[in-house]
């Protein structure tokens, strides 16, 4: 019997192989962060992840209401994304798993090996964990990406969040454009560029890449209803607190022995268990090349270094100390100017204030509200 004939009577049987390897196509690389049978409730029409290409993007980013297992935000509040520690490419499997120490300051086994072991910079850099960020993402690059409706986005903070953060600063009023909002956010434009060559924590030469350009464009409309209905708990759709004993089996490639799981599942990190940087750094240095107190979230090692808050509270210092630099300078100058009023003619019955003199105590004030 040819070929043909036998494989009729298996068509639907081949059918299902094929719908079935559609819906296992991103599996491979987020089973490990993100729980794919509820997503695939939460998304009926299909779990599509966007890996945005090299060139021009513009996307909106959709709000969601916070379920029970969001980080930062309550439940039934509204939220824009997650923003949480990943540890990437773990084991032979290269497995990714939310950090417990460092996102809920819970002892997980990773933490373990990093505090307890003499690594070196390029070690360091393999096993800490990454800061990630996860969107709900509306595609406007193509009407087929379009079509599409919402998409599930995984990207470095440093990427995306972080520029998204300095952009939508209000320098003069204080504040930040809220650009997810439905009605009066903002559509996203940014490219993606390469970026030379790197070497990963296994040593092997890769190609980088650079996010550039970022910058708020006016939404040609609100954001639909049809849109907006896609919307779900993003943070219920992943394992927010992955087990000690599952870490533990994928780092080693073995399971925990001695019940010693039952131990430390449930005990807390102390603040020092979660200090995570390279040995031999001294203090005010940054252990990656740039300048402590002013290269800070320029570098990509930003994102998952453990001297990021004292490198910001540095810089913030230093433009504090600059904005009254400054404004000692201004009122200088500005009694200066009213020497030379006063010489000239009486003085004012109310004073009029410099443009200088009205913006400075506004910067110094967006920058002590950024530092809280």
């Amino acid at each position: 019997m040819s070929f043909r004939k036998k494989a009729t009577k298996f068509k639907q049987s081949l059918d299902e192989r094929h719908k079935e390897s559609a819906e296992r196509k991103d599996e491979s690389m987020f089973s490990s962060i993100f729980l794919m049978e509820k997503l695939k409730r939460m998304m009926p029409n299909g779990v599509n992840f966007w890996r945005p290409a090299k060139g021009d993007h513009e996307i909106d980013i959709i709000p969601f209401i916070a379920g029970k297992n969001h980080p930062r935000d309550k439940e039934g509040e509204p939220s824009y994304l997650i923003d949480i520690w990943v540890y990437r490419f773990v084991g032979s499997m290269k497995e990714s798993f939310v950090s417990p120490a460092r996102n809920f300051k819970i002892i997980d086994p990773i933490a373990e090996y990093i505090n307890t072991h003499n690594l070196s910079t390029q070690q360091f850099k393999k096993h800490s964990a990454d800061r990630r960020v996860v969107y709900l993402v509306w595609v406007h690059d193509t009407a087929e990406e379009e079509a599409k409706g919402l998409q599930i986005w995984e990207v470095a903070h440093f990427y995306m969040e972080a520029n998204l953060t300095e952009i939508s600063k209000k320098p003069r009023e204080g504040g930040y454009i809220p650009f997810s909002h439905w009605d009066h956010g903002k559509r996203i434009a940014f490219s993606i560029q390469s970026s030379g060559k790197y070497i990963d924590g296994d040593g092997i030469e890769r190609e980088g890449i650079s996010y550039k350009g970022h910058r708020f464009i006016d939404r040609p409309s609100p954001i639909p209803e049809e849109i907006l209905d896609q919307s779900f708990p993003l943070d219920e759709t992943i394992e927010m607190r992955p087990s000690y004993e599952k870490i533990y089996e994928a780092f080693y490639a073995k399971k925990v022995s001695d019940g010693k799981e039952t131990e430390e599942t449930n005990e807390e990190v102390e603040e020092n268990e979660t200090e995570e940087t390279p040995d031999e750094v001294e203090e005010g240095t940054c252990p990656y090349g740039g300048s402590f107190g002013e290269d800070n979230d320029q570098l990509e090692d930003c994102s998952s270094c453990d001297l990021w808050d004292n490198c910001s509270d540095a810089q913030l210092e230093s433009s504090i100390e600059s904005g009254e630099e400054e404004t000692e300078e201004e009122e200088e100058e500005t009694e200066e100017e009213e020497e030379e009023t006063e010489e000239e003619e009486s003085p004012p019955s109310k004073k009029k204030f410099t443009k200088k003199e009205e913006k400075t105590p506004l910067k110094k004030k967006a920058i002590i509200r950024r530092k809280k």
